[in-house]
């Protein structure tokens, strides 16, 4: 146990508790009970009046220990959560997009307008003749690019290269028009994959940083490449949409994508994390206090858990919040918007609420059933009294006995309720990010509900994929 500011905490707390601000208000409020108790004790003793308080004061004791470090753990454990599933989303999402990027690539680049464009190219400049001989050609198929990137904005660029590099067709007509150097051209006709994905700066965007690049040859009928075709995600976007979708209102969670050296390659606030800078990653445990440009966080770092098989190009979800913002929002209020008898079973669940948690409410009400039994007895045996100084006394400090463990049941009241609140809302919050997800993006659970109801399976794919080819090919057109 580790002791701050004479309570003892959980080891695990000791990291992170002098900022959970609820835990100290609760932590000042039951020491100056606690105060109290220990002088009505010794009173109790001095009076004569046969209350003897030791036993509530020890009671009162333990349950206050066990009362806040269960607090502060809760409080801990749902801001740990939260940073965790935003982290998993945000990688989970980008993972399942990237999974539909690889699918796209080798549809189009057996689309037969390419084929044709990419023969008359090659004709030409076999012959040495003019290019501009397949002009129209070119514009109708950079016209269909342009469709096509209208109808699915994840692309920023569509570029189709001859298999020396030389551009023969792009969408961004202010791109780059000569000969390409970029390894992706001899990777996309030599792969033995279905796609070349690539992160990294490219001479056909000679202005930007690391460019996402999905890539594949275009093949003649008889299996000969004639040409390149590369989409250009528009990773930019794509990573703004996404943290958007997870950002709160006064939230100071800063949300980024790590390459797997843990360099920030997409950030939800860059003047905060700049893309570029090393963070650290937190892997191997659920939450970590890390130090960033000389201040502390709560951090946690997601591998992906990837997609039907497809995990990305190794990119982490990695989430953290300044250490002294990091437990302001512990649930306060979820509970009174809930029906009552949905409460009281809440609060019952043995699988939301361990046993230990449970007893808490019970410890309480066993130290008011104590306490008054106490001053019961009291009274009686003081009804029964001589008056006098002693009896006044008495009377007087059974007074302030009971008035003591009214103060005591209502801060424990209200700090049982913090200590609910807190583990339902956690609960609620997580539901929250992690039901849309399955809901937009798929998962194992809907995959394994489709093909209960007859949907395609993986050996379906052949037939599937087929279907999709004629699909993208008039999607293009």
């Amino acid at each position: 146990m580790t002791v701050y500011k004479n309570m003892a905490f959980d080891d695990s707390l000791a990291p992170v508790i002098r900022h959970v601000d609820i835990v100290h208000e609760y932590r000042e409020t039951l020491q100056d009970l606690q105060g109290m108790w220990d002088n009505l004790t010794l009173l109790g003793q001095l009076s004569g009046s046969g209350t003897d308080m030791s036993a509530t004061r020890a009671a009162f004791a333990t349950l206050t220990a066990d009362l806040l470090n269960h607090l502060g753990i809760e409080i801990r454990n749902k801001a740990v959560q939260a940073l965790k599933s935003k982290a998993q989303v945000a990688v989970d999402i980008m993972v399942r997009n990237l999974f539909e990027r690889t699918a796209d690539i080798g549809f189009l680049a057996l689309d037969e307008d390419l084929r044709d464009y990419a023969r008359c190219m090659g004709g030409l400049l076999a012959r040495g003749e003019d290019p501009a001989l397949c002009a129209d050609h070119r514009a109708r198929l950079e016209a269909r690019f342009s469709e096509y990137v209208r109808k699915y904005s994840v692309y920023h660029d569509i570029v189709l290269l001859g298999s020396d590099g030389q551009v023969l067709a792009r969408l961004d007509a202010q791109g780059a028009q000569g000969r390409s150097s970029d390894a992706l051209v001899n990777e996309a006709l030599n792969t033995t994959a279905s796609y070349v994905e690539t992160f990294r700066p490219s001479d056909l965007f000679p202005a930007q940083g690391p460019v996402l690049i999905y890539a594949y040859r275009v093949t003649d009928t008889d299996g000969e490449a004639l040409a390149v075709l590369a989409l250009c995600f528009s990773f930019a976007n794509e990573t703004r949409r996404i943290f958007a979708n997870l950002a709160q209102a006064r939230d100071w969670t800063v949300l980024a994508l790590l390459d797997p050296g843990g360099t920030v390659i997409a950030c939800s606030d860059p003047h905060h994390l700049p893309v570029g800078a090393q963070v650290e990653r937190v892997l191997e445990r659920d939450w970590d206090i890390v130090r960033f440009a000389g201040r502390e966080y709560l951090a946690t770092t997601r591998r992906t858990q990837g997609y039907q098989g497809y995990t990305g190009p190794g990119w982490l979800g990695h989430a953290m919040i300044p250490l002294e913002h990091a437990f302001d929002d512990h649930g306060s209020g979820r509970l009174a918007a809930m029906p009552a008898d949905v409460v009281s079973t809440v609060m019952r669940s043995p699988a939301l609420f361990s046993a230990a948690l449970r007893s808490i409410p019970r410890q309480a009400e066993q130290i008011q059933r104590e306490l008054n039994r106490a001053v019961w007895n009291g009274n009686v045996r003081q009804s029964s009294a001589s008056a006098g100084v002693s009896s006044s006394f008495s009377k007087v400090l059974l007074w302030e006995i009971g008035n003591t463990g009214l103060k005591t049941t209502d801060v424990f009241e209200r700090s049982i309720g913090n200590l609910n609140e807190t583990v339902v809302s956690s609960i609620l919050d997580d539901s929250c990010f992690q039901g849309p997800v399955l809901i937009r993006h798929g998962g194992r659970a809907r995959t394994k509900w489709l093909a209960d109801q007859g949907a395609p399976t993986q050996q379906d794919w052949p037939s599937c994929k087929e279907a999709q080819r004629r699909d993208a090919g008039h999607l293009v057109r």
